[in-house]
């Protein structure tokens, strides 16, 4: 994928990096369950119909409900909504759990879709609204199990709406801009091994809007084309914009990590930034300005954080994903995990593999920048926020559908310990 593609079809190229510039995640993990070929964003299907079944409101929860009108074709009419159900669920729900509302002679509508590079999330095009859709999925994709229940289903959006309440205050970074998540709804069933089915509704644009950019997946900085496999990394296209490539890396650190730290100190999360969640929105001139955040449902609750900076811990999603000193050693660990491991292995090990590999910098002082940017804007705040400061944490590259050990290690790549 070149850069003047996406400069050319910026819609075109958003689908076209979702599905064949994404060489997946860094773990390695080599038994990766998938929805159905038939709606794989890997295979040769360029989109497919998902079915809608109409409930009536009083049947569903809506969380966010004043947000319905934004999104069209939800509503069927003033007393029914339309509720979106992933294909591969229709027989499981009906024939194994015997949900009678999912039934195939229950569709309402079908519409056409483009599935994105995670399995379950898709994408709309209207005439007025693109958006995506976030499905249940009752089933492993990647190494987790993707139900939406009532409390995942809203945790994303609660949190949204936080966020873009925020955006007008002095201390929001520029550099940092979220995919509102501004709908969920819930579908009661009656059997009790899936009580609750849930959808949420996320933007197609980020949030504050910026004029003649362009939205790139952070999977895709660092991907080859399957497509075309001679085009560069888009990341090094970018870089080549840039009189020194050093330049580029510090930008780019800089802009990771100011929102990253102003979500954890300012607003007291522990946000799950991944390459496969995190965005890169660029100029018409390939120069990067923001990280662009979707899929917020799993971001932790830091209740310490939130209290000493006067913000409410009373989150309808709790106790899910809510943190505090009082879980002991799994407070601190999670810290590291969101940083040491997803953000730093996912993503910062990845930018530092590409100016290694490409542009001849060497990995130590690479990361000796990273470290010194953490420590200038953390300003202090992380002194008793890792704890050994001299260990980090992440997964053994397992399914984590029960059980999820931590593995410790020691020496923290990218902050000083």
């Amino acid at each position: 994928m070149k850069l003047e593609e996406i400069y050319k079809h910026p819609f075109k190229s958003l689908i076209h990096m979702e599905r064949y510039v994404n060489k997946g995640s860094p773990s390695g993990f080599t038994k990766k369950y998938t929805v159905s070929k038939r709606y794989d964003p890997r295979s040769d299907y360029k989109s497919f119909e998902l079915p809608f079944f109409a409930f009536p409101k009083n049947d569903l929860v809506l969380f966010r409900e004043e947000h319905t009108v934004l999104y069209p074709k939800i509503s069927e009419n003033e007393d029914n909504l339309l509720f979106p159900l992933h294909p591969d669920m229709i027989p499981m729900l009906y024939e194994q759990y015997s949900i009678k509302d999912f039934s195939e002679h229950n569709i309402a509508q079908r519409l056409t879709v483009f599935p994105t590079a995670n399995g379950r999330t898709i994408l709309r095009l209207s005439d007025n609204r693109n958006y995506y859709i976030k499905l249940h999925y009752h089933g492993i994709i990647g190494r987790i199990n993707r139900a939406l229940p009532l409390s995942k289903a809203i945790a994303g959006p609660e949190i949204s709406h936080e966020i873009e309440t925020a955006v007008g205050n002095d201390d929001f970074p520029n550099t940092l801009a979220v995919l509102p998540e501004r709908l969920a709804i819930i579908k009661k069933t009656n059997s009790k091994l899936i009580p609750e089915i849930g959808v949420v509704f996320r933007d197609f644009e980020p949030f504050p809007f910026v004029e003649r950019t362009y939205l790139v997946p952070f999977f895709s900085l660092f991907s080859n084309d399957e497509k075309n496999t001679k085009d560069p990394f888009i990341l090094c296209q970018i870089v080549n914009n840039y009189s020194n490539p050093l330049d580029a890396f510090e930008d780019f650190i800089n802009m990771i990590l100011s929102g990253y730290l102003y979500l954890v100190f300012n607003r007291g999360y522990v946000p799950e930034i991944n390459a496969q969640n995190a965005m890169l929105e660029i100029t018409e001139n390939g120069l990067p300005i923001r990280m662009v955040l979707r899929d917020l449902q799993g971001w932790e609750k830091d209740l310490d954080i939130r209290e000493c900076n006067y913000l409410s811990c009373d989150f309808k999603s709790a106790p899910y994903k809510c943190i505090c000193k009082k879980d002991g050693e799994k407070y601190f660990i999670r810290h590291s995990f969101s940083y040491d491991f997803k953000l730093g292995q996912y993503i910062l090990s990845e930018i530092v593999d590409v100016f290694f590999n490409f542009f001849n910098v060497k990995i130590e002082k690479l990361e000796g920048i990273i470290k010194d940017i953490f420590h200038k804007i953390s300003d202090g705040k992380d002194s008793d926020y890792f704890f050994p400061r001299d260990k980090w944490y992440c997964h053994e590259d397992i399914l984590l559908t029960e059980k999820r050990p931590y593995v410790e290690k020691s020496n923290p790549k990218y902050r000083r310990s």
